[in-house]
């Protein structure tokens, strides 16, 4: 037992000797640095010192007063410098962290030597430095994660806006679509209406046109039929008038012939029989005039029959062919409305397909990742929007301008799907393919040993003119004409003027036509 104590207080004079030393020396070293100091901020703010502030990094401290027996903490290379409040003239550079220590906290050597030193373990004794680094090391890593979430929230916040200004035009659209609709339907109504009072029109006019004409010819057949009846009546009249005539004319000629042979000689008797020859003659002359004058009206009242008959059909035939073409002319426009409202109709279909086409691809854009991909499903693919621009054998020569003028045909956010299918195995089934925006595949690169990093996923492209064209799941390539290296999901085009060269493991496909390239784009 006495040999264990006298070990311990050896060891105990050696430590406090070796703590002495190092405190002598941090005095000094603390010393020279408040000389320094003080000396730097007199001559840059003699103002200040008068009045008892400092200025660092752009902010004032305020002080009472320097001295050099006691200074208050003050900042020294961004990190504070205070000293105990029983030995003044040591820094707290030290934190005791033990639980059960009635002055855990910041201590400075002296402090350390007399109490902390004997009582506590080593490991709960640690350096202020260490645990400001600490503290600064965490806060900086509490910094980026603040800044990553918020960075992830604008990014949030800017997918949400977007997708709010492509929801209000996608309702402007709608919006105008429907007002289009609207204004058309209405002009085909108000047109329709149009002709609607137009035909009304000439049905009047027609209706008045028949009843005109009705009346003509009514009152064209009542004055034939008066005309007829009239005739008619002079011819009995002239008739009657005619046998009166010719019974005086008997009575009288046997009356006077009576007298002539009682009375007359034979002489006289021829005389009055010439006469009464004449006036027969004459008589029969009459009638004849009697009988043509009516011959004549009857050939003129057949006559006007026959032309107002013909005038009858005429009208017939013009109203015909005004009907006829009014039927069409009505035909016309109806035809002409029908072929309107299946244009809009049409026009309607194809905006608001286009619409659901427009949401269907970016729903479908949102799902594909741009990765590297195995066994993908051709028609799957097809289904869901995806359009085969280029699908060629392997023995076929590819050629820069053949993917740049695929590049052309493509929207700034289309997805392009560059693969390759194993006919034997499976024609429907993309054995090795890569998913990637259109301005990353088609990118014109120099290196022969390094591909290029896409900046959407894992995926490193190379397309080097006169050598090659293709992918790889890592930057280390070597392209001699293709890619030969021995690992890694890749393919690789030659650009030389031969055929296809690699597909994963399958190299030396020159002139294969089991294996197929095929470039396929959702746009």
């Amino acid at each position: 037992m006495q040999m264990q104590e006298k070990e311990l207080k050896q060891s105990f004079i050696k430590n406090k000797i070796h703590m002495n030393h190092l405190i002598d020396i941090s005095i000094q070293e603390n010393q020279e640095k408040k000389e320094q100091y003080l000396r730097k901020q007199l001559k840059k703010e003699n103002s200040c010192v008068q009045m008892g502030e400092h200025n660092f990094n752009n902010k004032i401290v305020k002080e009472p007063k320097f001295s050099e027996q006691y200074l208050d903490p003050f900042l020294f290379n961004n990190f504070p410098i205070l000293y105990c409040k029983e030995h003044k003239q040591f820094q707290l550079n030290m934190v005791c962290a033990n639980k059960n220590c009635e002055k855990k906290g910041l201590i400075c050597c002296r402090c350390l030597t007399e109490e902390h030193l004997l009582n506590h373990e080593i490991n709960s004794i640690l350096c202020l430095d260490d645990v400001l680094s600490m503290c600064y090391n965490k806060l900086d890593l509490e910094n980026e994660e603040n800044e990553q979430y918020q960075f992830l929230i604008q990014t949030q916040q800017q997918m949400i806006k977007n997708l709010r200004d492509f929801a209000k035009q996608a309702s402007q659209i709608a919006d105008d679509l429907e007002q289009d609709i609207k204004f058309s339907a209405f002009n085909t109504r108000v047109e329709a209406q149009l002709k609607q009072e137009e035909v009304r029109d000439i049905a009047l006019q027609l209706k008045r046109f028949n009843n005109i004409q009705q009346n003509k010819s009514e009152s064209i057949i009542n004055w034939s039929k008066n005309k007829k009846d009239n005739n008619k009546n002079q011819n009995n009249q002239n008739c009657q008038h005619f046998g009166e005539n010719q019974q005086q004319f008997v009575i009288r000629n046997s009356f006077d012939q009576m007298l002539f042979e009682q009375n007359m000689q034979k002489l006289s008797q021829k005389i009055v029989f010439e006469k009464i020859k004449k006036k027969q003659k004459k008589n029969e002359i009459l009638l004849d005039q009697n009988d043509q004058s009516l011959l004549d009206e009857q050939n003129n009242y057949k006559s006007e029959n026959i032309q107002e008959e013909i005038q009858q059909e005429e009208d017939q035939i013009v109203k015909k062919i005004v009907l006829s073409k009014l039927d069409q002319y009505v035909g016309q426009q109806k035809q002409i409305l029908h072929n309107r409202s299946l244009f809009l109709k049409k026009k309607t279909d194809s905006l608001l397909k286009n619409m659901r086409d427009i949401k269907f691809l970016t729903d479908q854009k949102k799902e594909w990742q741009c990765k590297i991909y195995q066994n993908m499903d051709l028609k799957e693919m097809v289904n869901q929007g995806w359009i085969i621009h280029y699908n060629f054998d392997y023995a076929k020569v590819s050629k820069v301008q053949d993917f740049l003028q695929i590049e052309k045909n493509c929207f700034d956010d289309s997805l392009i799907c560059v693969g390759a299918i194993n006919k034997e195995e499976n024609e429907n089934k993309i054995q090795l393919g890569a998913i990637d925006k259109k301005s990353e595949v088609f990118q014109l690169s120099q290196s022969c040993k390094k591909a290029r990093k896409s900046e959407n996923g894992d995926i490193y492209w190379y397309f080097v003119e006169k050598k090659s064209f293709g992918f790889a799941d890592n930057e280390q390539i070597q392209l001699k004409d293709g890619d030969f290296n021995t690992f890694g999901k890749r393919i690789s085009w030659k650009l030389n003027g031969e055929g296809g060269y690699r597909a994963g493991d399958n190299i030396n496909l020159y002139n294969s036509s089991n294996w197929k390239k095929i470039i396929l784009v959702l746009k």
